[in-house]
């Protein structure tokens, strides 16, 4: 877990990039232009330090660096901000002239996108993303022109709400909207399926998740140790969301719940160790949609050097989701299970939250099963609750198809996932009850439980034997 800090503190600095035009507009405003032009040109050096290694493309890094530092240098001399409030206009033109670049030399940008996922293009596919890299130069121009017509307004909150946040949400519609039109023009029906329900899964979480990170992550990262009720009310407010998105996720036809047995028992407050076998990727949102104030493990945030075949974060998920889930108080999980100390960290920070009073849920499988059957426990939830002291949960789920399953994060299931959850009861702690016991006997309940489910309602993954690809 020694390479944690640095990986976080490197997204720490991507979200800064991200949100720079509020982080200026916070300077202007409290400390005047001066200060914010020092902010400018310290964040460009540490930025050309970071990249002094690299052997492709320092040049470009050398030409939009010194870009910014022009207007940084114009500013502070001046005393004037409008010099910095056209470093979104020079980022634009950048990325516009790199997109124009791309038309001349082709592939276009947006293919060079599209065949990463899929190398072999037919030539509509091909027409249809230079229609949109030129959709892409259209936004560029408009967005110049707006930032230009905001800096010269001299309205400071404004140009930072419309570059810092704004202008991010109509990127996010024109690459959703040219992904799902890609999907519904140049695939067959089960891929419009897929694209659909993929949209449905991720669009709620992009706008909801990337809104509250670009917003509301620094104000309640900064209000949270003098006003820790605020902790609270966002917890029970992603609650909420996590059961909206259920709730639109049955709407689009994608998923139904059909029945929850003792939902009662994951209603009730108190620490305890809840444990559940994983098929899919919503189950653990199913779950933190039932628990009240429950934490929970996250996928490791790289994938280990040791272990290529290990599983980690995908790195698109990354800006949406790690600044919320941090004040959520979920726990990364190291990037090797080998690695001691990576373990013990996770252990305690486990113990820390069910001492806090929250209920922690833990996939004992570590990740998901390719084929519907139990994977090999790990002891980490067992030693956790024996450690602790607290109850263990036992909670079967039964899917119908194959949905989500492990290696993807697209949905493309032949038709609508029934969900049917069995709360079991609690397995209190003992002395005389050992790590690998609480497993062998967890185990053999959820076998023994998930075999009458499957016998009462059909076996798993009936009629998704060739739904396994990510949309």
């Amino acid at each position: 877990m020694r390479a944690g800090g640095p990986r976080r503190g490197a997204w720490a600095w991507a979200l800064f990039w991200v949100t720079w035009p509020l982080w200026i507009w916070l300077v202007l405003t409290r400390l005047g232009p001066r200060a914010a032009s020092g902010l400018v040109l310290g964040a460009l050096g540490l930025l050309l330090w970071q990249g002094r290694r690299r052997r492709q493309g320092l040049g470009v890094l050398a030409v939009q660096i010194g870009g910014g530092a022009a207007l940084a240098l114009a500013t502070l001399a001046s005393g004037h901000p409008a010099f910095l409030y056209q470093a979104p206009v020079l980022v634009n033109g950048f990325l516009l002239g790199t997109f124009l670049w791309t038309l001349w030399r082709p592939p276009p940008m947006i293919e060079r996108y599209a065949r990463l996922l899929k190398p072999d293009l037919s030539p509509g596919e091909v027409a249809h993303c230079r229609a949109f890299t030129g959709v892409w130069i259209a936004f560029f121009l408009c967005n110049m022109a707006i930032t230009e017509w905001l800096a010269l307004g001299g309205d400071p909150g404004a140009w930072a709400l419309w570059s810092g946040a704004l202008a991010y949400a109509v990127m996010g519609v024109i690459f959703a909207t040219e992904w799902v039109i890609r999907q519904v023009r140049f695939g067959d029906r089960r891929r419009w399926r897929a694209a659909w329900h993929t949209l449905a899964f991720y669009a709620p979480w992009a706008l909801v998740s990337g809104g509250f990170t670009v917003l509301a992550y620094l104000p309640l990262r900064l209000l949270s140790p003098v006003f820790p009720s605020l902790l609270r009310g966002f917890r029970r407010f992603t609650q909420g969301f996590y059961r909206f998105q259920m709730t639109f996720l049955t709407w689009t036809g994608t998923l139904r719940i059909a029945s929850i047995e003792g939902e009662e028992a994951l209603a009730r407050p108190g620490p305890r160790v809840i444990v559940a076998n994983h098929r899919t990727l919503l189950d653990v949102l199913i779950l933190m949609s039932r628990v009240p104030e429950a934490t929970c493990l996250l996928k490791p945030l790289r994938r280990s050097g040791a272990d290529p075949a290990s599983h980690a974060m995908p790195d698109f998920w990354k800006p949406f989701i790690l600044g919320p889930f941090s004040l959520l108080g979920y726990i990364p999980m190291p990037a090797d299970w080998r690695d001691p100390q990576g373990l013990r960290r996770v252990v305690d920070l486990c113990r820390s939250q069910l001492a806090a009073g929250r209920p922690l849920i833990i996939f004992p499988e570590g990740t998901r099963s390719p084929d519907g059957r139990l994977l090999p426990f790990q002891d980490l939830a067992f030693r956790v609750a024996r450690e602790a002291g607290v109850p263990l949960q036992p909670v079967a789920i039964h899917t119908d198809v194959r949905f989500m399953p492990q290696g993807t994060v697209g949905i493309d299931a032949d038709r609508r996932c029934t969900f049917r959850i069995r709360v079991l009861p609690c397995i209190e702690p003992r002395e005389d009850l050992r790590a690998r016991d609480l497993l062998v006997e967890t185990r053999q309940r959820l076998v023994r439980d998930l075999a009458r489910m499957e016998e009462a309602f059909g076996p798993l993954w009936k009629g998704g034997q060739e739904s396994g690809s990510g949309a």
